[in-house]
């Protein structure tokens, strides 16, 4: 017990610097997309308009998008063994709202047209939760030519979709919010933040509602 206890201990203290997640570059999308047939792309482009974790979007039901304000209801699932992380903030329980644009919502309605509440977004051929997303997007990749397809994978959607509203100069809490992180220091280290007087933040101070005092 003495030396589980000690284990323990050493590996919390231990610390690794964190993987760096590459947003994807547009011309890749563009390329990466062209090779889906329109299910896929539905899919791919749910990954990075959601921000949501590759579980939370096999686990993404009809119910849980609310057409009338183009919002993401990304909620646990109790009933089915699905939890969110988020237990501080209370996410775990109540889940997170996530805007996503009308014009892919509008898609997505299409797409849902016919299906049960409790019905799962994008299932497996049975009708289950796909837990193959990964293989999917590397084949998509290999597929459309791109030299990088290994590199792939689902994470780097999310990271794609917070970089990409981070750009636009949509708020680091807002993001923080759609990406469901416990903190602002986590999402500030996600998105790559090391500098708060960066070009970005300089363009919304000149064009800021101060600016003209």
């Amino acid at each position: 017990e003495f030396r589980r206890v000690l284990f323990r201990s050493v590996l919390k203290g231990m610390s690794y610097p964190p993987t760096e997640v590459i947003p994807y570059a547009n011309e890749d999308m563009v390329k990466f997309f062209a090779a889906c047939n329109e299910k896929e792309e539905l899919l791919f482009k749910f990954f990075l308009h959601s921000l949501a974790r590759d579980m939370e979007v096999a686990n993404c039901e009809t119910r849980d998008l609310k057409f009338e304000v183009n919002v993401l209801h990304i909620s646990p699932k109790p009933d089915k063994g699905f939890r969110l992380k988020g237990k501080r903030s209370g996410q775990a329980k109540k889940g997170r709202k996530v805007p996503i644009p009308a014009v892919f919502m509008a898609r997505l309605q299409k797409y849902c047209a016919g299906k049960a509440p409790r019905a799962l977004l994008f299932p497996n051929t049975k009708g289950g939760k796909d837990t193959h997303f990964i293989r999917r997007c590397k084949r998509i990749a290999k597929k459309a030519g791109l030299s990088n397809w290994e590199d792939f994978d689902l994470h780097r959607w999310r990271k794609t979709g917070a970089t990409r509203h981070h750009e636009a100069g949509v708020s680091v809490r807002k993001i923080q919010a759609w990406l469901g992180h416990e903190s602002l220091e986590e999402t500030l280290e996600y998105l790559g933040i090391v500098d708060a007087a960066d070009e970005i933040s300089q363009e919304q101070v000149n064009n800021g509602a101060l600016a003209e005092f």
